[in-house]
């Protein structure tokens, strides 16, 4: 063989081997929790909406128990479960970070660690693709960093044994955020940056109890920060140095919003005192409360942002999907439902995964909600009686990546739709 046939034929091999973990399908990625912007918004086009009228079942699998949504990069998707083991009287349960073929729903790799499933079994946070390296997070603060590849331990520490945090009572449900080099968790009292390529501490905070929320990155100014939901508040910090720059008083589950240059929602105020959603703006000497609405108190799920109008669950005796004007903070409308799930929204539309299996394709705005089709994918018991005996529910956000979508529930079954 001639060096010039060699050198093409090398070439053709690396060219393979890229797009098979690249992808060459149409639409976008989902790499990390709430997607590419962090907003739970995919800008995918080119699916169907009504492909919920006759579903296409690509595949399903079992994953273990947990609220761990996937991150998707080409063909390759990842997610955490939790799996018991019982040998005798003895149950022993384990932590696996699983690697799947996102067109067949095969086993590329799979990593286990001994970990307790908890009171709300299994992990609740969101792996993260960053190039060729895969980062997870535990419910135990068990830090791993992954050749996303292969599955192979590049490095791993853990949060609370390293002394970074105080384990709180609900223990660790946020996702790990790349920044350029830095790994960002919501760790201590105001969060803490690693490097990301050896997981060495570049700054952190008081290690005390932390909150459970994903940070949220922002450019203001020239400046980049990050909301980072603590315990009781909610800490405004330069991800640089990790200095405070502002603080509110909040408690959530949910995730920070941050659009339009220099606003945030919040909502799902867990607190006994500051009760509802609030809409901030950012000043440059200060953090400005625009409303505050108290009657509205907001299910843990992240909320998302579509025309100017926040559309989640809404908590109460009932269950309820729910539209709030943004600008000032006026519910438009609130839909009954049986039990409360997760949601994104593409194209305008919101892709629902309601409590109790069905998944749904609404087109809303602030006159209503049209359902365009739906199909139910699980079959499970009423949310209400979760988590005792670890019943079966659908908490966990539906993720669209390359005209599919990827619906899971907590007992670990995970269901890939053709919406082509």
């Amino acid at each position: 063989m001639k060096n010039k046939d060699f050198a093409f034929l090398n070439f053709s091999v690396i060219l393979a081997l890229f797009c098979v973990f690249s992808g060459t399908a149409f639409g976008d990625d989902w790499t990390a929790w709430r997607g590419p912007n962090a907003n739970g918004i995919s800008t995918e086009t080119g699916w169907n909406p009504k492909a919920l009228t006759t579903p296409k079942i690509v595949w399903k699998r079992n994953v273990g128990k947990g609220h761990s949504a996937v991150a998707i990069k080409g063909n390759y998707l990842y997610t955490m479960g939790n799996k018991a083991f019982t040998s005798g009287k003895t149950i022993r349960y384990e932590d696996i970070v699983i690697c799947l073929d996102n067109r067949t729903g095969k086993k590329i790799w799979l990593y286990a660690y001994s970990c307790d499933k908890g009171v709300y079994p299994g992990p609740m946070s969101t792996p993260v693709v960053d190039g060729s390296r895969l980062y997870t997070i535990s419910r135990k603060g068990h830090l791993f960093c992954f050749s996303a590849l292969n599955g192979k331990i590049m490095w791993k520490k853990n949060i609370i044994t390293d002394g970074l945090v105080q384990l709180s009572g609900e223990e660790f449900a946020f996702s790990p955020v790349i920044e350029g080099d830095l790994l960002i968790l919501n760790v201590g009292k105001s969060g803490v940056a690693l490097n990301k390529k050896n997981g060495k501490v570049i700054w952190k905070s008081t290690p005390e109890k932390g909150g459970l929320a994903t940070p949220i990155l922002f450019n203001f100014g020239k400046k980049r920060l990050a909301a980072i939901q603590g315990d009781d508040t909610i800490h405004i910090v330069d991800l640089k140095k990790g200095k405070v720059q502002w603080t509110i008083k909040w408690k959530s589950y949910a995730d920070p919003i941050f659009f339009n240059q220099n606003l945030i929602y919040l909502s799902a105020s867990r607190s006994r005192t500051v009760k509802g959603c609030a809409l901030l703006k950012i000043t440059k000497g200060k953090l400005e409360v625009l409303w505050r609405n108290k009657k509205y108190n907001t299910a843990f799920q992240s909320w998302v942002i579509l025309n100017g109008h926040g559309y989640g669950f809404k908590r109460s005796n009932k269950q309820y999907l729910q539209c709030i004007e943004i600008k000032t903070g006026e519910e438009k409308w609130a839909k009954e439902v049986d039990a409360g799930g997760s949601l994104i929204g593409s194209n305008g539309k919101l892709i629902i995964l309601y409590g109790q299996g069905n998944l749904a394709i609404a087109e809303v705005s602030p006159r209503g909600y049209t359902e365009i089709s739906s199909a139910k994918l699980f079959k499970i018991q009423h949310w209400r009686s979760y988590p005792k005996g670890d019943v079966n529910c659908c908490w966990i956000a539906p993720v669209l990546s390359n005209g599919r979508i990827y619906c899971r529930n907590t007992y670990g079954e995970l269901i890939c739709v053709d919406m082509k």
